[in-house]
């Protein structure tokens, strides 16, 4: 796989959202710690767009970080990878005149889809399914992924039925549709899927055949992996996070994000000969695909000693709700779902560094009991390692932006704390 610097062009092409970010030059005169300079990130962050992976948006991010970094005296490459893109046109189920919004769940098996079909519900048993279109309540799990059981086993009946399509009605806490991420094998559903707001599932008790369209298309497409590199002779950390998702992802990627951007401020500021690997990844929602092709084809660079890899996985700082009111309630504090994972030889280090931030227990991390990404960097054998990671009410849907799922506030807490954390590191 060739490694490429970003170029003038990319930054050109990045638009008008790359120029409205700040200035390197005005965001290192910052405190990156402060509430103001982790807000401003997130915020930049959410304006760049819907960040799946690929996408304008995504392409964007890798310009905006590579940017930083390079202002802060860091050696940036980036890594392509390819990357499919589904863009669509027109996804909808029409009953009896009425009308709703479907969200297809990828990896469909198909690009266009004109049918009509009786609806029939998945739990009256595989009778009657054969050619019609069947539907079924995909209940809230916090990890919305496609390899969940629950998931997994509900798509299978209804394809082993004989069904045309299934229509999932998601449940959480938001009421708004829940975009599950891409199951780790990347192989299209055995039938098209598609997921529908709990809002709009009266449609589904209606009587007689209903219509399902579909126009879309499948783009082959290409994503970036971002590296930053400061070779200072001193001990090297590896600091790690996702940058893409299935939304604008101000929750779950944008403290993530703010905090990888501030550590790389304050290393780059200290005056330790400290030496550090900052990598940002794409593919997140697309079964880590950014950071298995790192993995696979910068084993070497990875495998060189370092202190401890930190991984900034999801929703590391979001708003706890109050969520048996309607509309739902936010409270000034953390979701309290959260936590840390690190290495046995670390956990004395860390326990320390986080004692004082709310919500946010210490465990040992081991393989086959980590989550996210920190799950896949582990069983590649990297080690030490630190994992944070957390759950949002937001997570994967539309309505997951900025002051809604997190603040710079909020995130401060952490900033303090893993800033403590690399100085003991090192």
């Amino acid at each position: 796989m060739r490694c490429s610097t970003v170029t003038r062009r990319d930054f050109i092409a990045s638009g008008a959202a790359l120029m409205a970010a700040p200035a390197g030059v005005r965001a290192a005169t910052r405190d990156p710690r402060s509430a103001e300079s982790l807000d401003a990130d997130i915020r930049t962050y959410d304006k760049l767009g819907v960040h799946r992976t690929a996408s304008v948006a995504d392409h964007r991010t890798t310009a905006w970080l590579g940017r930083h970094m390079r202002a802060l005296g860091y050696r940036v490459t980036t890594h392509p990878f390819a990357a499919e893109r589904f863009e669509v046109d027109r996804a909808i189920l029409t009953v009896q005149g009425r009308a709703a919004r479907l969200a297809p769940q990828e990896p469909m098996p198909i690009e266009r889809l004109a049918v009509e079909a009786p609806l029939r519900p998945l739990a009256d048993g595989p009778g009657g399914l054969r050619g019609a279109i069947t539907y079924a309540d995909f209940p809230y799990r916090r990890d919305a992924s496609l390899a969940n059981a629950v998931y997994a086993d509900l798509i299978a009946r209804a394809a082993a039925a004989g069904a045309v399509a299934l229509i999932a009605v998601t449940r959480g806490p938001t009421g708004q549709v829940i975009i599950f991420n891409v199951p780790n094998d990347g192989r299209p559903t055995p039938l098209p899927v598609f997921l529908l707001e709990p809002r709009d599932e009266r449609l589904l008790r209606q009587s007689g055949a209903a219509r399902l369209d579909l126009v879309a298309r499948r783009r082959a497409g290409t994503a970036y992996n971002t590296l930053a590199q400061l070779d200072r002779g001193g001990p090297r950390l590896i600091v790690s996070t996702p940058q893409s998702g299935w939304t604008h992802c101000a929750g779950e990627r944008g403290p993530g994000v703010a905090l990888w951007r501030a550590l790389a401020q304050m290393v780059a500021r200290s005056p330790r000969p400290i030496s550090a690997l900052f990598i940002a990844t794409s593919g997140h929602e697309a079964a880590h695909s950014g950071l298995e092709s790192l993995l696979r084809s910068e084993r070497a660079l990875l495998a060189r000693p370092f202190a401890a890899w930190i991984h900034l996985g999801a929703n590391l700082a979001t708003y706890d709700y109050q969520r048996d009111v309607e509309p739902l309630q936010l409270l000034p504090t953390p979701n309290p779902d959260r936590g840390v994972a690190a290495s046995a030889q670390l956990l004395p280090l860390v326990r320390e560094a986080f004692a004082g931030v709310p919500a946010m227990p210490v465990g040992e991390a081991r393989v086959g009991a980590a989550f996210g990404e920190a799950r896949t960097i582990l069983g590649a054998g990297f080690e030490p390692i630190i994992g944070l990671v957390g759950s949002g009410v937001f997570h994967h849907v539309e309505g997951d932006r900025a002051g809604v799922s997190t603040s710079g506030a909020l995130v401060q807490p952490l900033a303090g704390a893993l800033a403590e954390l690399c100085n003991r590191l090192t």
